[in-house]
């Protein structure tokens, strides 16, 4: 058996939700997204012991950097759906206070004419 945790501890809010996941289950989780996602790699500047050179070096993450890196990816997204819906919202209540045009309308009939 394997145990997925998330939580939320602020002045506002405690949470802790708990999965149970069977051993297989949770095999077949990380094997995917080692497998067949971006988390499954880690890409790091390398500098040459000697400190003369360094380079951009793509290798396997390990389980703990995968998992890590979905978690943090979940997060984010999240958070940057959360900002995209207030800003949504605020446009929404700024559009409401804008009064609307009205048209000036000549005196009928306009002299002259």
């Amino acid at each position: 058996m394997a145990l997925v945790t998330y939580g939320v501890t602020s002045p506002d809010l405690t949470l802790n939700v708990q999965m149970e996941l069977s051993n297989a289950d949770s095999a077949r989780v990380v094997e995917y997204l080692m497998a067949a996602t971006p988390f499954g790699t880690v890409t790091e500047n390398v500098i040459s012991e000697d400190g003369q050179s360094q380079s951009w070096v793509t290798r396997p993450a390990t389980p703990t950097e995968a998992l890590t890196a979905y978690a943090e990816s979940l997060m984010n997204t999240v958070i940057l759906q959360a900002f995209q819906w207030d800003q949504a919202r605020a446009a929404q209540a700024a559009a409401a206070q804008v009064p609307p045009i009205t048209p000036v309308a000549p005196p009928h009939p306009v002299p002259g004419e």
